[in-house]
């Protein structure tokens, strides 16, 4: 069942799929944008705690749909734990589940905003190393201002990496240099 389900997914039918893990339990999506990605987030959520899918399956979901995760969507989701909540017969095990879910998201879209910020400042500050004239000097002031991370090591490394499959080896060289002086003052948290 695990492989046909994540398969259903995989291929955008989970309303489809056969695994009982559809809340929705019919053959047409919802019209709300909101409401199609609350669905796609409780299948996943589902297909996790019911046939083990891994816990990155969410981490990437929540990270390939954060442009959708907007003020409009929690509203919508906040809306729909309400209606659960209020209801004349609530079912708690779906309450519990949309409360777990929206606190799933709201973190997730946290990580994900912090993880972008991130990288953003990583670029930045490899710019700022790579253009200074004196490379040993604004390694020591950017290692005092705490500005020498694994961000930036990763993405020199990248750098690296795509200088050698480009066969540009002097530039490599160069950023390696740069790359094994910055990492003496590797800050790790």
């Amino acid at each position: 069942m695990l492989n046909y389900a994540a398969c259903c997914y995989r291929r955008g039918m989970a309303s489809y799929c056969h695994c009982n893990c559809c809340w929705l339990g019919q053959n047409t999506l919802p019209a709300c944008l909101a409401a199609v990605l609350l669905h796609w987030a409780t299948v996943l959520v589902r297909l996790t705690h019911q046939c083990c899918l891994p816990d990155a399956g969410l981490q990437f979901e929540v990270a390939r749909c954060r442009p959708q995760l907007t003020a409009d969507f929690f509203k919508q989701l906040d809306t729909m734990v309400g209606q659960e909540r209020f209801a004349a017969k609530p079912d708690q095990d779906r309450l519990a589940e949309l409360e777990t879910l929206r606190q799933y998201l709201e973190e997730g879209k946290e990580a994900v905003d912090k993880a972008v910020q991130a990288n953003i400042s990583a670029v930045d500050r490899m710019k700022k190393l790579l253009s200074a004239k004196d490379k040993k000097a604004m390694i020591l002031e950017m290692a005092e201002a705490n500005e020498i991370d694994v961000a930036l090591m990763d993405l020199l490394q990248q750098n690296i990496d795509a200088a050698r499959m480009a066969a540009q080896e002097e530039p490599a060289q160069f950023m390696e240099k740069v790359k094994q002086a910055a990492a003496k003052f590797l800050v790790t948290q």
